[in-house]
């Protein structure tokens, strides 16, 4: 650096207090101006791989994945009478709630990237509670207490239904509860499981392939007695063996 630009030319009064410049250091790894073709070239890529602008509800989704603390994020766009809003539910990593920093995090995260003039409003997550029975033979030669007891742990948080197993519009399929049963030693077979959706459907026999999801919908049990609303599991010895 050995001169100072006409400030006339650069808009910049200031600078007519300065009559000389002079380097009292070398300097080094110095650079030209990028040049209008590199920006054309090279600016779309970078801004691509990391928009801060949503548009779409998708664009919620691929910014908020970002944040190592959530899992996955959904957004939903709906006509709320006279403009659409954008809803945005997260599902955090270890849990099924947001740690209140964190939260404080998804809604400056929101309020960056939305469009200007259109509404956008993080809501808790949609949770589908299972309550859930499970009727199993058990082998000769095991203590039928133990037994069950094993597969209540396998089932249980943070067994099969550990709450980061399951994520936005991810259905439950009944090969996953017998896998994990018939995994437990001394268990003979799966005779029967049932389950129920708290708020959807009645009990009934588990006996399709799956329970469908939608994709702003999570599968929840948790199995805890400070909140038995959340998901209830019960293992049950089969009265008779065939």
């Amino acid at each position: 650096i050995s001169r100072v630009s006409d400030p006339t030319e650069q808009g910049i009064a200031g600078l007519t207090v300065a009559s000389a410049v002079r380097n009292p250091l070398a300097v080094t790894r110095g650079q030209d101006e990028e040049t209008a073709d590199h920006l054309r070239l090279h600016s779309p890529v970078a801004y691509q791989d990391n928009p801060r602008r949503a548009v779409r509800p998708e664009d919620y989704e691929t910014i908020l994945n970002k944040l190592d603390f959530l899992q996955r994020a959904n957004a939903v766009p709906r006509h709320t009478g006279s403009w659409p809003t954008d809803f945005i539910s997260v599902d955090p990593y270890s849990g099924t709630s947001l740690d209140p920093e964190d939260a404080a995090v998804v809604d400056r995260e929101i309020a960056c990237i939305k469009q200007a003039a259109r509404d956008a409003r993080r809501l808790p997550a949609e949770y589908l509670d299972l309550d859930l029975e499970v009727t199993i033979c058990i082998a000769p030669g095991h203590a039928t207490a133990d037994v069950i007891e094993a597969v209540a742990e396998a089932l249980a948080p943070p067994g099969l239904f550990d709450p980061d197993n399951f994520t936005f519009g991810q259905p439950l399929y009944r090969s996953q509860i017998e896998a994990a049963v018939q995994s437990v030693p001394g268990v003979r077979f799966v005779a029967l499981i049932r389950h129920r959706l708290r708020g959807y459907l009645n009990w009934t026999a588990f006996t399709a392939p799956s329970i469908p999801v939608e994709r702003n919908q999570i599968i929840r049990l948790m199995h805890d007695p400070r909140f038995p609303a959340r998901g209830t599991l019960e293992i049950m010895q089969a009265e008779t063996v065939p």
